[in-house]
């Protein structure tokens, strides 16, 4: 049966949308192994999540909870968080003394 294709392989490939047999890329999925350190990170993301928005607010629905992840996450982790790869200060506050640096 030369020319057909799997259903899986047509629903990885857009299931015709113009791509030909010879076009299709049959190598499997590339899988990501994590690694303690990469475990670590999270843990320690989501204890921080918990500690500083979760414990102290009283969700009622799962949008006022994606909210406050994404208000939480936009509004504070984000840029006013103090990151080691910045010498342990924010974002926000290193731009600030880049600038100044290239300005002066």
């Amino acid at each position: 049966m030369a020319g057909r294709r799997s259903a899986r392989t047509h629903a990885r490939t857009g299931g015709g949308t113009g791509a030909s047999p010879g076009n299709v890329d049959c190598q499997p999925p590339h899988r990501v192994h994590s690694t303690a350190a990469s475990n670590a990170l999270a843990e320690s993301y989501f204890a921080s999540l918990e500690c500083e928005l979760l414990d102290r607010t009283t969700l009622m629905t799962p949008l006022e909870a994606r909210a406050a992840v994404f208000d939480y996450i936009e509004g504070f982790y984000n840029p006013h968080r103090r990151h080691s790869a910045l010498g342990l200060v924010s974002p926000v506050n290193f731009e600030y003394a880049t600038m100044q640096t290239v300005v002066a």
